[in-house]
Protein backbone atom coordinates (compact mmCIF):
# COMPACT_ATOMS: atom_id res chain seq x y z
CA UNK A 1 0.00 0.00 0.00
CA UNK A 2 1.63 3.31 -1.47
CA UNK A 3 2.34 5.67 1.78
CA UNK A 4 0.10 8.79 1.32
CA UNK A 5 2.03 11.96 0.94
CA UNK A 6 0.56 14.89 3.58
CA UNK A 7 -1.26 17.29 2.01
CA UNK A 8 1.07 20.08 3.18
CA UNK A 9 4.09 18.81 1.53
CA UNK A 10 2.27 18.52 -2.09
CA UNK A 11 0.93 21.86 -1.53
CA UNK A 12 4.81 22.81 -0.68
CA UNK A 13 6.20 20.89 -3.72
CA UNK A 14 3.34 22.29 -5.95
CA UNK A 15 4.22 25.74 -5.11
CA UNK A 16 7.95 24.88 -5.86
CA UNK A 17 6.85 23.44 -8.89
CA UNK A 18 5.20 26.66 -10.22
CA UNK A 19 8.51 28.91 -8.84
CA UNK A 20 11.09 26.97 -10.77
CA UNK A 21 8.82 27.51 -13.61
CA UNK A 22 8.48 30.83 -13.92
CA UNK A 23 12.05 30.83 -13.49
CA UNK A 24 12.87 28.95 -16.19
CA UNK A 25 10.51 31.10 -18.67
CA UNK A 26 12.08 34.13 -17.78
CA UNK A 27 16.07 32.22 -18.03
CA UNK A 28 16.83 33.70 -14.82
CA UNK A 29 19.95 31.83 -13.24
CA UNK A 30 18.63 29.86 -10.20
CA UNK A 31 20.63 27.95 -6.93
CA UNK A 32 18.82 26.37 -4.32
CA UNK A 33 20.35 25.93 -0.51
CA UNK A 34 18.53 24.94 2.63
CA UNK A 35 18.37 22.22 4.97
CA UNK A 36 14.86 22.55 6.74
CA UNK A 37 14.25 25.72 4.93
CA UNK A 38 14.40 26.33 1.23
CA UNK A 39 16.05 29.23 -0.35
CA UNK A 40 15.97 30.16 -4.12
CA UNK A 41 18.68 32.54 -5.16
CA UNK A 42 17.92 34.22 -8.17
CA UNK A 43 20.51 36.87 -9.47
CA UNK A 44 20.24 38.93 -12.34
CA UNK A 45 23.08 41.22 -13.89
CA UNK A 46 23.04 44.43 -12.18
CA UNK A 47 21.50 45.84 -9.70
CA UNK A 48 19.01 48.05 -12.39
CA UNK A 49 18.33 44.87 -13.86
CA UNK A 50 17.24 43.22 -10.94
CA UNK A 51 14.94 46.48 -9.68
CA UNK A 52 13.11 45.74 -13.32
CA UNK A 53 13.30 42.03 -13.22
CA UNK A 54 11.81 40.91 -9.91
CA UNK A 55 8.48 43.01 -10.27
CA UNK A 56 8.21 40.75 -13.19
CA UNK A 57 8.59 37.53 -11.49
CA UNK A 58 6.00 38.60 -9.02
CA UNK A 59 3.60 39.46 -11.32
CA UNK A 60 3.59 36.20 -12.65
CA UNK A 61 3.46 34.25 -9.32
CA UNK A 62 0.36 36.22 -8.40
CA UNK A 63 -1.20 34.44 -11.29
CA UNK A 64 0.03 31.08 -10.30
CA UNK A 65 -1.99 28.95 -7.79
CA UNK A 66 -2.06 25.69 -5.86
CA UNK A 67 -3.98 22.66 -4.58
CA UNK A 68 -7.55 21.40 -5.81
CA UNK A 69 -8.63 24.36 -4.14
CA UNK A 70 -7.18 26.53 -6.60
CA UNK A 71 -5.62 28.97 -3.71
CA UNK A 72 -3.19 31.74 -4.66
CA UNK A 73 0.40 31.57 -3.00
CA UNK A 74 0.42 34.23 -0.36
CA UNK A 75 3.82 35.72 0.06
CA UNK A 76 5.23 38.51 1.72
CA UNK A 77 8.13 40.69 -0.32
CA UNK A 78 10.13 42.17 2.63
CA UNK A 79 13.79 43.59 2.57
CA UNK A 80 16.83 43.12 4.37
CA UNK A 81 18.09 47.03 4.35
CA UNK A 82 15.17 49.92 5.61
CA UNK A 83 16.97 52.15 3.48
CA UNK A 84 16.01 50.80 -0.46
CA UNK A 85 14.70 47.91 -2.05
CA UNK A 86 17.56 48.08 -4.49
CA UNK A 87 19.93 46.45 -1.84
CA UNK A 88 18.14 43.10 -0.93
CA UNK A 89 14.50 42.53 -1.72
CA UNK A 90 13.06 38.93 -0.74
CA UNK A 91 9.58 37.06 -0.49
CA UNK A 92 8.75 34.76 2.31
CA UNK A 93 6.36 31.96 0.88
CA UNK A 94 3.46 30.29 3.03
CA UNK A 95 4.85 28.27 5.66
CA UNK A 96 3.65 24.81 6.23
CA UNK A 97 4.30 23.17 9.88
CA UNK A 98 3.62 19.74 9.32
CA UNK A 99 5.71 19.39 5.73
CA UNK A 100 9.91 18.91 6.40
CA UNK A 101 10.40 22.32 4.57
CA UNK A 102 10.09 24.95 7.52
CA UNK A 103 10.08 28.25 5.58
CA UNK A 104 10.52 28.75 2.09
CA UNK A 105 12.19 31.90 0.24
CA UNK A 106 13.35 33.88 -2.67
CA UNK A 107 15.56 36.66 -2.38
CA UNK A 108 16.76 38.31 -4.95
CA UNK A 109 20.47 39.26 -5.96
CA UNK A 110 22.66 40.61 -8.42
CA UNK A 111 26.33 39.58 -9.12
CA UNK A 112 28.77 42.61 -9.67
CA UNK A 113 30.77 40.52 -11.73
CA UNK A 114 30.49 42.55 -14.62
CA UNK A 115 31.33 45.78 -13.00
CA UNK A 116 34.41 44.15 -12.24
CA UNK A 117 35.59 43.18 -15.91
CA UNK A 118 38.95 44.89 -17.14
CA UNK A 119 39.16 46.88 -20.26
CA UNK A 120 41.31 44.43 -21.21
CA UNK A 121 39.17 41.60 -20.83
CA UNK A 122 36.30 43.67 -22.47
CA UNK A 123 38.52 44.19 -25.27
CA UNK A 124 38.98 40.40 -25.58
CA UNK A 125 35.38 39.78 -25.27
CA UNK A 126 34.45 42.46 -28.16
CA UNK A 127 36.52 41.22 -30.48
CA UNK A 128 36.12 37.29 -29.67
CA UNK A 129 32.29 38.21 -30.58
CA UNK A 130 33.02 39.97 -33.95
CA UNK A 131 35.18 36.83 -34.72
CA UNK A 132 32.22 34.67 -33.78
CA UNK A 133 29.71 36.42 -35.53
CA UNK A 134 32.15 37.36 -38.87
CA UNK A 135 32.70 32.92 -39.02
CA UNK A 136 28.76 32.45 -38.86
CA UNK A 137 28.12 34.77 -41.21
CA UNK A 138 30.70 33.53 -43.71
CA UNK A 139 29.29 29.90 -43.21
CA UNK A 140 25.91 31.39 -44.67
CA UNK A 141 23.94 32.25 -40.79
CA UNK A 142 21.20 35.15 -41.33
CA UNK A 143 20.44 35.62 -37.67
CA UNK A 144 21.13 38.04 -35.13
CA UNK A 145 24.00 37.24 -32.30
CA UNK A 146 22.29 37.59 -28.94
CA UNK A 147 22.70 36.04 -25.32
CA UNK A 148 20.64 33.30 -26.63
CA UNK A 149 23.04 32.54 -29.25
CA UNK A 150 25.74 31.90 -26.20
CA UNK A 151 23.42 29.90 -23.92
CA UNK A 152 24.21 26.27 -24.79
CA UNK A 153 21.68 24.05 -25.42
CA UNK A 154 19.51 26.53 -26.81
CA UNK A 155 17.90 26.72 -30.55
CA UNK A 156 19.97 29.43 -31.19
CA UNK A 157 23.44 28.49 -29.91
CA UNK A 158 22.69 25.17 -31.97
CA UNK A 159 22.30 27.52 -34.91
CA UNK A 160 25.67 29.28 -34.51
CA UNK A 161 27.51 26.24 -33.29
CA UNK A 162 26.88 24.45 -35.96
CA UNK A 163 28.34 27.05 -38.46
CA UNK A 164 31.19 28.06 -36.78
CA UNK A 165 32.39 24.65 -35.30
CA UNK A 166 36.70 24.96 -35.41
CA UNK A 167 36.60 28.28 -37.04
CA UNK A 168 37.09 30.37 -34.09
CA UNK A 169 39.13 28.22 -31.26
CA UNK A 170 37.76 30.52 -28.60
CA UNK A 171 34.01 29.66 -29.54
CA UNK A 172 32.58 27.10 -26.88
CA UNK A 173 34.77 28.78 -24.04
CA UNK A 174 32.12 28.21 -21.19
CA UNK A 175 33.31 31.01 -19.35
CA UNK A 176 34.39 33.78 -21.87
CA UNK A 177 30.59 33.10 -23.30
CA UNK A 178 28.99 33.73 -20.21
CA UNK A 179 31.05 36.55 -19.28
CA UNK A 180 29.68 37.81 -22.83
CA UNK A 181 26.08 37.09 -21.82
CA UNK A 182 26.59 39.14 -18.49
CA UNK A 183 27.93 42.39 -20.61
CA UNK A 184 25.45 42.04 -23.27
CA UNK A 185 22.56 42.52 -20.25
CA UNK A 186 24.76 45.70 -18.62
CA UNK A 187 25.19 47.21 -21.94
CA UNK A 188 22.71 46.04 -24.52
CA UNK A 189 24.36 48.40 -27.21
CA UNK A 190 27.47 46.27 -27.57
CA UNK A 191 24.89 43.63 -29.07
CA UNK A 192 23.60 45.77 -32.22
CA UNK A 193 27.45 47.01 -32.60
CA UNK A 194 28.83 43.78 -32.88
CA UNK A 195 26.20 42.70 -35.16
CA UNK A 196 26.56 45.78 -37.41
CA UNK A 197 30.61 45.32 -37.55
CA UNK A 198 31.06 41.70 -37.98
CA UNK A 199 27.84 42.70 -40.97
CA UNK A 200 30.10 45.60 -42.72
CA UNK A 201 33.61 43.21 -42.59
CA UNK A 202 31.22 40.73 -44.25
CA UNK A 203 29.67 43.19 -47.16
CA UNK A 204 33.40 44.81 -47.77
CA UNK A 205 35.39 42.33 -47.85
CA UNK A 206 35.57 38.85 -49.94
CA UNK A 207 36.88 36.20 -48.10
CA UNK A 208 37.95 32.78 -49.55
CA UNK A 209 36.03 29.88 -47.42
CA UNK A 210 36.95 27.65 -49.74
CA UNK A 211 38.61 24.68 -47.55
CA UNK A 212 40.17 25.09 -43.88
CA UNK A 213 40.32 28.75 -42.93
CA UNK A 214 39.94 30.27 -39.44
CA UNK A 215 39.41 33.94 -37.72
CA UNK A 216 41.44 34.30 -34.82
CA UNK A 217 43.22 36.91 -31.90
CA UNK A 218 46.59 37.42 -33.14
CA UNK A 219 47.51 35.66 -29.78
CA UNK A 220 45.74 32.71 -30.28
CA UNK A 221 47.61 32.09 -33.37
CA UNK A 222 50.59 29.40 -33.49
CA UNK A 223 54.08 31.41 -34.13
CA UNK A 224 54.64 30.08 -37.54
CA UNK A 225 52.17 31.90 -38.70
CA UNK A 226 51.21 34.77 -36.43
CA UNK A 227 52.06 38.28 -38.69
CA UNK A 228 53.65 40.02 -35.21
CA UNK A 229 56.44 37.19 -34.84
CA UNK A 230 57.40 37.69 -38.71
CA UNK A 231 57.37 41.37 -38.26
CA UNK A 232 59.78 41.47 -35.38
CA UNK A 233 61.96 39.32 -37.45
CA UNK A 234 61.72 41.38 -40.20
CA UNK A 235 62.07 45.40 -38.40
CA UNK A 236 64.95 43.77 -35.87
CA UNK A 237 67.51 46.38 -36.94
CA UNK A 238 65.25 49.02 -37.92
CA UNK A 239 66.51 52.67 -36.19
CA UNK A 240 63.36 52.47 -34.43
CA UNK A 241 60.67 49.70 -33.83
CA UNK A 242 57.67 51.31 -33.39
CA UNK A 243 54.66 48.38 -31.30
CA UNK A 244 53.29 45.53 -33.66
CA UNK A 245 49.97 47.99 -33.57
CA UNK A 246 51.91 50.51 -35.13
CA UNK A 247 52.78 48.26 -38.20
CA UNK A 248 49.35 46.18 -38.64
CA UNK A 249 46.45 47.42 -35.70
CA UNK A 250 44.65 44.37 -36.74
CA UNK A 251 42.43 43.12 -33.76
CA UNK A 252 41.68 39.94 -35.64
CA UNK A 253 42.96 38.14 -38.40
CA UNK A 254 40.71 35.76 -41.45
CA UNK A 255 42.95 33.40 -43.09
CA UNK A 256 43.10 30.38 -44.94
CA UNK A 257 45.46 27.50 -45.93
CA UNK A 258 46.77 29.30 -48.82
CA UNK A 259 47.12 32.17 -46.82
CA UNK A 260 49.16 29.98 -43.54
CA UNK A 261 51.68 28.63 -46.20
CA UNK A 262 52.61 31.62 -47.23
CA UNK A 263 52.79 33.24 -43.74
CA UNK A 264 54.77 30.25 -42.71
CA UNK A 265 57.26 30.35 -45.36
CA UNK A 266 57.94 34.10 -44.59
CA UNK A 267 58.31 32.91 -41.12
CA UNK A 268 61.10 30.03 -42.17
CA UNK A 269 62.61 32.88 -44.53
CA UNK A 270 63.17 35.66 -42.41
CA UNK A 271 66.54 36.16 -40.13
CA UNK A 272 67.81 38.40 -37.66
CA UNK A 273 69.24 41.39 -40.41
CA UNK A 274 72.07 42.84 -40.21
CA UNK A 275 71.45 46.59 -41.07
CA UNK A 276 68.16 48.67 -41.22
CA UNK A 277 68.16 48.95 -44.59
CA UNK A 278 67.92 44.80 -45.20
CA UNK A 279 65.01 45.63 -42.39
CA UNK A 280 62.89 48.03 -44.08
CA UNK A 281 63.46 45.75 -46.98
CA UNK A 282 62.11 42.71 -45.75
CA UNK A 283 59.37 44.77 -43.91
CA UNK A 284 58.53 45.99 -47.64
CA UNK A 285 58.58 42.82 -48.91
CA UNK A 286 56.41 41.40 -45.85
CA UNK A 287 53.76 44.17 -46.56
CA UNK A 288 53.68 43.09 -50.52
CA UNK A 289 53.18 40.34 -49.69
CA UNK A 290 49.98 40.84 -47.55
CA UNK A 291 48.88 43.14 -50.06
CA UNK A 292 49.26 40.16 -52.77
CA UNK A 293 47.20 38.03 -50.14
CA UNK A 294 44.82 40.55 -49.25
CA UNK A 295 44.00 40.75 -52.88
CA UNK A 296 44.09 36.82 -53.56
CA UNK A 297 41.39 36.94 -50.51
CA UNK A 298 43.28 34.66 -48.46
CA UNK A 299 44.60 36.76 -45.36
CA UNK A 300 42.85 39.98 -44.09
CA UNK A 301 43.85 41.95 -40.73
CA UNK A 302 40.81 43.67 -39.11
CA UNK A 303 41.29 46.49 -37.04
CA UNK A 304 37.95 46.65 -34.57
CA UNK A 305 37.53 50.77 -33.08
CA UNK A 306 34.88 51.44 -30.99
CA UNK A 307 31.32 51.74 -32.71
CA UNK A 308 28.69 53.63 -31.18
CA UNK A 309 25.11 52.74 -30.57
CA UNK A 310 23.72 52.08 -34.18
CA UNK A 311 20.22 52.98 -32.94
CA UNK A 312 21.47 56.37 -31.82
CA UNK A 313 22.89 57.79 -35.02
CA UNK A 314 26.20 56.35 -35.25
CA UNK A 315 26.76 55.03 -39.16
CA UNK A 316 29.37 51.97 -38.77
CA UNK A 317 32.03 52.97 -41.31
CA UNK A 318 34.77 50.41 -42.88
CA UNK A 319 38.28 51.87 -44.38
CA UNK A 320 40.91 49.56 -45.95
CA UNK A 321 44.61 51.32 -44.80
CA UNK A 322 47.54 50.86 -46.59
CA UNK A 323 46.31 49.06 -50.18
CA UNK A 324 49.74 50.12 -51.20
CA UNK A 325 53.21 50.14 -50.46
CA UNK A 326 53.04 54.14 -50.79
CA UNK A 327 51.73 56.53 -49.32
CA UNK A 328 48.35 57.59 -50.26
CA UNK A 329 47.85 60.50 -47.99
CA UNK A 330 48.53 64.22 -47.37
CA UNK A 331 47.73 66.17 -44.23
CA UNK A 332 48.35 69.55 -43.12
CA UNK A 333 47.06 72.05 -40.48
CA UNK A 334 43.77 72.82 -40.68
CA UNK A 335 43.84 76.56 -40.05
CA UNK A 336 40.72 77.40 -40.07
CA UNK A 337 40.17 75.56 -36.60
CA UNK A 338 41.02 77.11 -33.25
CA UNK A 339 43.68 79.42 -33.05
CA UNK A 340 44.79 78.63 -36.58
CA UNK A 341 45.68 74.89 -35.97
CA UNK A 342 46.33 74.44 -32.72
CA UNK A 343 44.43 74.64 -29.77
CA UNK A 344 46.26 75.71 -25.94
CA UNK A 345 43.46 76.57 -23.45
CA UNK A 346 44.23 77.55 -19.74
CA UNK A 347 41.10 76.00 -18.92
CA UNK A 348 42.08 72.72 -19.45
CA UNK A 349 45.67 70.79 -19.07
CA UNK A 350 46.24 69.37 -23.00
CA UNK A 351 46.56 70.88 -26.43
CA UNK A 352 45.26 69.69 -29.71
CA UNK A 353 46.22 70.02 -33.71
CA UNK A 354 43.50 70.36 -35.98
CA UNK A 355 43.82 68.84 -39.14
CA UNK A 356 42.99 68.19 -42.83
CA UNK A 357 43.53 65.35 -45.35
CA UNK A 358 43.32 64.46 -48.76
CA UNK A 359 43.95 61.38 -50.70
CA UNK A 360 47.35 61.58 -53.42
CA UNK A 361 48.48 59.01 -55.71
CA UNK A 362 52.40 59.04 -55.87
CA UNK A 363 55.15 57.51 -58.56
CA UNK A 364 55.98 53.58 -56.16
CA UNK A 365 59.37 54.41 -57.33
CA UNK A 366 60.05 58.53 -56.51
CA UNK A 367 57.21 59.09 -53.96
CA UNK A 368 56.26 62.13 -56.20
CA UNK A 369 52.74 62.98 -56.30
CA UNK A 370 51.20 62.36 -59.60
CA UNK A 371 47.68 63.39 -58.31
CA UNK A 372 45.80 64.83 -55.45
CA UNK A 373 42.22 65.35 -54.72
CA UNK A 374 40.30 67.69 -52.70
CA UNK A 375 40.54 68.24 -48.74
CA UNK A 376 38.27 66.32 -46.72
CA UNK A 377 37.41 66.82 -43.22
CA UNK A 378 33.64 65.93 -42.64
CA UNK A 379 34.50 65.75 -39.11
CA UNK A 380 37.13 67.30 -36.75
CA UNK A 381 40.38 65.04 -36.74
CA UNK A 382 42.62 66.05 -34.44
CA UNK A 383 45.79 64.98 -32.66
CA UNK A 384 45.57 65.61 -28.51
CA UNK A 385 47.77 65.33 -26.13
CA UNK A 386 46.96 63.23 -22.85
CA UNK A 387 47.86 64.46 -19.25
CA UNK A 388 49.96 62.97 -17.22
CA UNK A 389 47.47 60.35 -15.56
CA UNK A 390 47.84 59.12 -19.25
CA UNK A 391 51.09 58.92 -20.04
CA UNK A 392 51.41 62.21 -22.05
CA UNK A 393 50.90 60.21 -24.67
CA UNK A 394 49.27 61.79 -28.51
CA UNK A 395 46.03 60.58 -29.31
CA UNK A 396 44.14 60.64 -32.91
CA UNK A 397 40.83 61.61 -32.65
CA UNK A 398 37.44 62.07 -34.74
CA UNK A 399 34.62 63.85 -33.50
CA UNK A 400 31.84 62.39 -33.95
CA UNK A 401 32.87 58.59 -33.63
CA UNK A 402 33.46 56.87 -30.20
CA UNK A 403 36.97 55.76 -30.47
CA UNK A 404 40.49 57.27 -30.48
CA UNK A 405 41.79 55.84 -33.70
CA UNK A 406 45.53 55.55 -32.53
CA UNK A 407 48.35 56.48 -30.53
CA UNK A 408 52.00 56.96 -29.99
CA UNK A 409 53.98 57.86 -27.19
CA UNK A 410 56.21 60.10 -25.77
CA UNK A 411 59.65 59.21 -27.16
CA UNK A 412 57.71 58.34 -30.72
CA UNK A 413 56.68 61.99 -30.93
CA UNK A 414 59.50 64.30 -30.12
CA UNK A 415 61.58 61.63 -31.77
CA UNK A 416 59.51 62.95 -35.07
CA UNK A 417 59.61 66.40 -34.30
CA UNK A 418 63.32 66.25 -34.19
CA UNK A 419 64.08 64.09 -37.09
CA UNK A 420 61.79 65.98 -39.16
CA UNK A 421 62.52 69.83 -38.32
CA UNK A 422 64.53 70.83 -35.18
CA UNK A 423 64.16 74.60 -35.43
CA UNK A 424 61.29 74.48 -33.01
CA UNK A 425 63.40 72.55 -30.82
CA UNK A 426 66.46 74.65 -30.76
CA UNK A 427 63.90 77.32 -30.28
CA UNK A 428 62.75 75.79 -26.89
CA UNK A 429 65.91 75.45 -25.65
CA UNK A 430 67.18 79.18 -26.42
CA UNK A 431 64.12 80.34 -23.80
CA UNK A 432 64.82 77.25 -21.30
CA UNK A 433 68.44 78.91 -20.94
CA UNK A 434 66.64 82.17 -19.68
CA UNK A 435 65.57 79.82 -16.83
CA UNK A 436 68.71 78.16 -15.00
CA UNK A 437 67.49 77.71 -11.50
CA UNK A 438 64.76 74.93 -13.63
CA UNK A 439 65.28 71.74 -13.86
CA UNK A 440 64.16 70.98 -17.16
CA UNK A 441 64.75 67.12 -17.45
CA UNK A 442 65.72 66.59 -20.98
CA UNK A 443 68.58 64.72 -22.93
CA UNK A 444 70.90 66.23 -24.88
CA UNK A 445 69.16 65.23 -28.35
CA UNK A 446 65.52 64.11 -29.57
CA UNK A 447 64.32 64.38 -25.70
CA UNK A 448 63.72 67.85 -25.02
CA UNK A 449 59.73 68.04 -23.17
CA UNK A 450 60.12 68.79 -19.28
CA UNK A 451 58.44 65.59 -18.03
CA UNK A 452 59.82 66.22 -14.04
CA UNK A 453 59.61 70.33 -14.00
CA UNK A 454 57.59 70.15 -10.80
CA UNK A 455 58.91 67.69 -9.20
CA UNK A 456 60.29 68.54 -5.44
CA UNK A 457 59.86 72.25 -6.80
CA UNK A 458 59.45 75.31 -4.03
CA UNK A 459 56.63 77.77 -4.19
CA UNK A 460 59.61 80.30 -4.77
CA UNK A 461 60.19 77.96 -8.03
CA UNK A 462 56.72 77.46 -9.22
CA UNK A 463 56.87 81.41 -9.71
CA UNK A 464 58.85 80.69 -12.10
CA UNK A 465 57.33 77.54 -13.77
CA UNK A 466 54.68 80.00 -14.19
CA UNK A 467 56.68 82.13 -15.88
CA UNK A 468 58.61 79.92 -17.98
CA UNK A 469 54.93 78.32 -19.26
CA UNK A 470 53.15 81.78 -19.76
CA UNK A 471 56.36 82.48 -22.00
CA UNK A 472 55.71 79.59 -24.22
CA UNK A 473 52.12 79.63 -23.89
CA UNK A 474 51.34 83.63 -24.68
CA UNK A 475 53.64 82.70 -27.99
CA UNK A 476 51.15 79.27 -29.30
CA UNK A 477 47.97 81.57 -28.35
CA UNK A 478 49.30 84.91 -30.26
CA UNK A 479 48.75 86.62 -27.11
CA UNK A 480 45.35 85.61 -27.35
CA UNK A 481 44.65 83.70 -24.33
CA UNK A 482 45.70 85.30 -20.83
CA UNK A 483 47.55 82.45 -18.65
CA UNK A 484 46.57 82.39 -15.23
CA UNK A 485 49.02 81.27 -12.35
CA UNK A 486 48.73 77.93 -10.82
CA UNK A 487 49.75 76.66 -7.96
CA UNK A 488 48.91 72.85 -8.52
CA UNK A 489 51.92 70.90 -9.60
CA UNK A 490 50.67 67.82 -11.65
CA UNK A 491 48.47 70.32 -13.21
CA UNK A 492 50.93 72.29 -13.71
CA UNK A 493 53.27 69.43 -15.16
CA UNK A 494 50.55 68.07 -17.93
CA UNK A 495 49.97 71.61 -19.07
CA UNK A 496 53.86 72.80 -19.19
CA UNK A 497 54.18 69.65 -21.74
CA UNK A 498 51.66 70.55 -23.63
CA UNK A 499 52.87 73.86 -24.12
CA UNK A 500 56.40 73.11 -24.90
CA UNK A 501 54.78 71.00 -27.68
CA UNK A 502 52.82 73.25 -29.10
CA UNK A 503 55.35 75.99 -28.74
CA UNK A 504 58.06 73.35 -31.04
CA UNK A 505 55.85 72.49 -33.24
CA UNK A 506 54.87 76.44 -33.95
CA UNK A 507 58.02 78.37 -33.72
CA UNK A 508 59.29 75.94 -36.91
CA UNK A 509 58.35 78.86 -38.38
CA UNK A 510 57.77 77.31 -41.62
CA UNK A 511 54.48 76.35 -43.05
CA UNK A 512 56.09 73.83 -44.86
CA UNK A 513 57.92 71.85 -42.40
CA UNK A 514 55.20 72.44 -39.60
CA UNK A 515 52.63 70.58 -41.84
CA UNK A 516 55.71 67.33 -42.37
CA UNK A 517 55.59 67.21 -38.66
CA UNK A 518 51.82 66.76 -38.00
CA UNK A 519 51.76 64.66 -41.34
CA UNK A 520 54.32 62.11 -40.00
CA UNK A 521 52.90 62.40 -36.26
CA UNK A 522 49.60 61.44 -37.86
CA UNK A 523 50.79 58.61 -39.66
CA UNK A 524 52.14 57.00 -36.80
CA UNK A 525 49.16 57.21 -34.53
CA UNK A 526 46.97 55.87 -37.48
CA UNK A 527 49.37 52.77 -37.98
CA UNK A 528 50.27 54.20 -41.94
CA UNK A 529 53.90 54.22 -41.11
CA UNK A 530 56.44 56.49 -39.18
CA UNK A 531 58.55 58.69 -41.36
CA UNK A 532 61.06 61.12 -40.62
CA UNK A 533 62.06 64.58 -42.79
CA UNK A 534 60.17 65.91 -45.39
CA UNK A 535 59.81 65.27 -49.10
CA UNK A 536 62.36 66.55 -51.99
CA UNK A 537 59.07 68.83 -53.22
CA UNK A 538 58.80 70.74 -50.32
CA UNK A 539 62.71 70.86 -49.98
CA UNK A 540 62.61 72.60 -53.34
CA UNK A 541 60.59 75.41 -51.48
CA UNK A 542 62.31 75.85 -48.88
CA UNK A 543 65.47 76.43 -50.64
CA UNK A 544 64.41 79.56 -52.05
CA UNK A 545 64.39 81.20 -48.76
CA UNK A 546 67.07 79.02 -46.67
CA UNK A 547 69.73 77.21 -48.64
CA UNK A 548 71.21 75.29 -46.30
CA UNK A 549 67.86 74.37 -45.11
CA UNK A 550 68.88 74.58 -41.90
CA UNK A 551 66.85 71.93 -38.76
CA UNK A 552 65.26 70.26 -41.88
CA UNK A 553 65.82 66.42 -41.48
CA UNK A 554 66.41 63.99 -44.53
CA UNK A 555 63.50 62.13 -45.58
CA UNK A 556 63.84 58.42 -44.33
CA UNK A 557 61.03 55.63 -44.42
CA UNK A 558 61.20 54.56 -40.96
CA UNK A 559 59.01 51.72 -41.38
CA UNK A 560 56.05 50.89 -43.88
CA UNK A 561 53.08 49.31 -42.41
CA UNK A 562 50.60 47.11 -43.45
CA UNK A 563 47.69 46.20 -44.99
CA UNK A 564 44.54 46.25 -42.80
CA UNK A 565 40.67 46.86 -43.10
CA UNK A 566 39.67 49.27 -40.26
CA UNK A 567 35.75 49.52 -38.92
CA UNK A 568 34.85 52.29 -36.72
Amino acid sequence: MATKIPQAQRDQRNIIAKIERIIEEMKLPLTKTGAGTQVFTIKWPTAPARAQGYPIFLQKLDTQTYSRQRKKINYELKYKTKTSSLKSPYIELPQFPKSKMKKLWIQFKYTTRGASFSDAYKTEMGESLVAWKLAYLLNGGTEKLTEESLRIGSDDYNDFNSKIGNHVSSWNNQRLMQDCIVWFSIDPKWQRSINATAAILKKNITFKTVGAWRIERPSSLPKTINPYDIYNKASSKLRMTPNDDKWNPGDIWFMNKDGENQLTAYSRDFSNQKDAMDSLNDLNDLNGMLIHQYNLHNIVGMSLKKVGDVDNGYNVQFKLVNSKNYFDEEVELDTSKANKGIELKSSNQDISFFLKIRKVERDPKTENVTKRYPWYNANNTFLKLKTKAGGYRLELNIKGTEARHGSIGTKGYQSIIWETDRTGVNNLRSVQKEYPDLQFGRNATDQFLSFDITSNTTPSLMGLVNGYMEEIFNYVNDDSHVFEMQSKPDWMQSKVIASELGYVVKSTGRKETINSIVENLYRIAASSGMVYGTTSEIKKILKENDPKLSGVGEREIVMNSSIHAKVY
